[in-house]
């Protein structure tokens, strides 16, 4: 693998122009209410279309603002979180309630909500991974749980090589499982191998090597992102999409998950782990009313009834 320069200040640098560009807040509204406006939009269509537009700009607000405007750029952060947490919520629980209604469309696959493949398990890993790094562990947990259940039980909503085919599923998966004392056959479930994750669990007790073990991940995420347009042919997916890129969630989430089990905890030095975003406090200061993360949040709960995301629910009383 090439060594490759990553930089907070490059990030940085792209973000402050994006937002003088197409990126600005008033260009990604306008953008937003043109996707939501179709009639023909579905369900589980809404958060990901607010990730494409409002949630980056959000972002590249929150690049900006960690040098100099913390209390800012922790909110956005909080706020991008928002967009994606209960996405894959709403995602899994409109496929339940789908495969429940519509059993005979669900045995034919045409049941109008794609499956949990391995790309949509490493999404929703990451976002597990997102949540626990910022402080958010009962969305964590929820997520975390629901993966395990779908993968322990076989579920016909998630496809059966969904830990089988990248090595991000399975390594996330599988710290999930150290974090809640999980005791799962992942062979049985279709896990390979960790691809260059595997030092991680070879080296587990030994504190150096995991130190070294770390710094390989740090490298590995850099590669990602500073070649985000090369083909995943490592078959490492998911490291660089949206705010994963700056923010490796998937090393913080490791020593989230050695911290709690009282082991020691890898923090090589690397420039990834050392750019201002690291300094967020934990847990995260949660974000305040947002009027699109409202609405589409009313707009779920009008079609799946017994929808409950706790913090959408408390934040949206504060509405002024």
């Amino acid at each position: 693998m090439k060594n490759q320069e990553w930089s907070f200040e490059r990030a940085i640098k792209q973000a402050a122009k994006a937002l003088r560009g197409n990126r600005s807040l008033g260009n990604q509204r306008r953008f937003y209410q043109e996707l939501t406006a179709d009639p023909t939009i579905t369900l589980q269509e809404l958060l990901p279309n607010f990730q494409l537009s409002l949630a980056v700009t959000y972002w590249c607000q929150a690049l900006v603002a960690a040098q100099g405007e913390p209390a800012v750029a922790w909110a956005k952060v909080h706020l991008v979180w928002r967009a994606y947490a209960p996405d894959w919520i709403v995602y899994l629980e409109r496929s339940a309630q789908l495969a429940r209604e519509f059993p005979e469309k669900l045995r034919r696959d045409r049941l109008g909500i794609a499956r949990v493949d391995y790309d949509a398990l490493g999404q929703i890993l990451m976002t597990m991974a997102f949540s626990a790094s910022l402080g958010e562990d009962e969305a964590a947990r929820r997520l975390g749980d629901r993966c395990v259940q779908m993968a322990v039980h076989r579920e016909p909503i998630a496809e059966a090589d969904m830990l089988s085919v990248g090595s991000t599923e399975p390594f996330l998966f599988r710290l999930y499982c150290a974090w809640r004392g999980l005791d799962v056959d992942y062979e049985r479930l279709g896990v390979r191998g960790y691809g260059p994750f595997s030092p991680v669990f070879e080296q587990w007790h030994a504190a150096s090597a995991m130190e070294q073990a770390t710094m390989g991940l740090c490298r590995l995420h850099a590669f990602k992102a500073v070649n985000f347009d090369l083909p995943d042919d490592d078959f490492v997916f998911g490291l660089q999409q949206g705010p994963f890129s700056e923010f490796p969630v998937e090393i913080l989430f490791l020593q989230r998950v050695r911290r709690d089990l009282g082991l020691p905890v890898p923090n090589p030095e690397h420039p990834l782990l050392r750019s201002p975003l690291m300094r967020i406090p934990f847990p995260c200061p949660r974000s305040g009313y947002d009027p699109d993360l409202d609405w589409i949040y009313s707009k779920c709960k009008e079609q799946i009834p017994h929808l409950y995301v706790p913090w959408e629910e408390e934040i949206g009383k504060t509405r002024g």
